[in-house]
């Protein structure tokens, strides 16, 4: 009996653990297709993304509103309108209309910011990111900063996540790098991006 309560009391902090990235509670994916996961059970949200892979969401602090997402191609706000500048991003396409590239997008709030976010994404011959303002055009975001190259000195291949670093405030983007089964890590800071 007491190595099931061990094993209870693991499980119930490892699901604490994961679910306290609050951001991450809905999702934006496929043709039109969109999760809630603050509701028990997920409810379903009608969205404008179109996409064969790439995707990325984010949401307010508390996890209840859904900021914006993107495909890396466009950004569209919690209305579903695409927002100002956020038409033209240049993430690597598959037959002129949308991208295969797998986990080809992230997005991940700006260093000691709470209202600007950095999208990342993979572009024909590297990375670039672009950059999100939130309290822009009454509240609903706007695309700041675009198509922006990052310095990557490997050819990246189409593997790509965000961590937090340990210090609380600055992202590591982690990449897959060709040639194959070897990463490459990148530190975004405050004067990184």
């Amino acid at each position: 009996m007491i190595y099931f309560m061990k094993f209870v009391s693991i499980c119930m902090a490892m699901v604490l653990h994961c679910h306290a990235f609050t951001q991450n509670e809905n999702w934006a994916f496929g043709d039109s297709a969109g999760l809630s996961f603050s509701t028990l059970p997920p409810t379903f949200l009608l969205t404008n993304i179109w996409t064969f892979e790439p995707c990325a969401s984010i949401s307010d602090s508390l996890g209840n509103n859904l900021l914006f997402y993107t495909n890396g191609q466009k950004v569209w706000n919690k209305y579903n309108e695409v927002m100002p500048n956020g038409s033209d991003l240049l993430i690597n396409v598959f037959g002129g209309y949308a991208s295969s590239v797998t986990q080809g997008v992230i997005i991940a709030p700006k260093p000691a910011s709470d209202k600007e976010f950095y999208l990342i994404y993979m572009a024909e011959g590297g990375l670039m990111y672009s950059v999100v303002n939130i309290e822009l055009d009454g509240g609903l975001g706007d695309v700041t900063d675009e198509n922006i190259w990052l310095n990557t000195t490997d050819p990246v291949l189409q593997k790509m996540q965000a961590v937090k670093h340990a210090n609380g405030r600055d992202w590591w983007v982690i990449l897959l790098r060709w040639p194959p089964k070897a990463a490459t890590k990148i530190l975004g800071t405050l004067s990184f991006f």
